[in-house]
């Protein structure tokens, strides 16, 4: 929501600021400052290359009962609206592809290692919008599915990494483990 300009939000501002501040655009990753700034009325648009903090700060959103625009995106490829925004906060700034591949990756791992594994498959696809050919996130996508119960998507999964290394041994034993629950044996690619 944009604000008319008798109807600006009451909020102190360092010496030299504009007092017409309007809009923001928010990276989040501080669900706290997006809140302060959305709960005061400001327009918000909230850009972050994790879907896992995003959806985070839907919650928080819901629950603040604040309307945001949520984007997925890499604030260093993101192009901007047209329109031009009035402050624009970053809180941390998105690592390199390879470095946030990682980061998600072992944010899945850690997920999995509590059961928790729809969690984890967000974060491995997360790895993997970040770096496509990454065959470790690839293989702990196919073991997360396999755990919830998909096993054909955990199968094409593993395929996807024998097709960027075709010795993979993770990979062959995932098919292989799958092939003898599904009593396929020896049809291991």
């Amino acid at each position: 929501m944009l604000l008319s300009d008798q109807s600006l939000p009451d909020i102190p501002l360092p010496t030299g600021w504009a007092k017409n501040v309007k809009s923001a655009v928010l990276h989040v990753i501080s669900l706290a400052q997006y809140a302060m700034v959305a709960t005061r009325g400001w327009a918000v648009t909230a850009v972050d290359w994790s879907d896992v903090a995003l959806d985070r700060g839907r919650r928080l959103a819901e629950h603040q009962a604040v309307t945001v625009e949520w984007v997925l995106a890499d604030l260093r490829e993101w192009e901007p609206p047209a329109r031009a925004f009035n402050l624009v906060i970053v809180t941390y700034l998105q690592p390199p592809a390879e470095a946030r591949a990682l980061i998600e990756n072992a944010l899945g791992f850690c997920q999995a290692a509590q059961n928790k594994y729809t969690v984890a498959i967000r974060h491995y696809r997360a790895a993997i919008r970040a770096k496509g050919d990454y065959p470790v996130a690839l293989n702990n996508l196919a073991f997360a599915l396999d755990k919830q119960g998909k096993p054909e998507e955990a199968r094409t999964t593993y395929q996807q990494v024998l097709n960027l290394d075709p010795a993979n041994k993770t990979a062959r034993r995932g098919l292989s483990g799958l092939d003898r629950r599904s009593g396929l044996s020896g049809k291991a690619a």
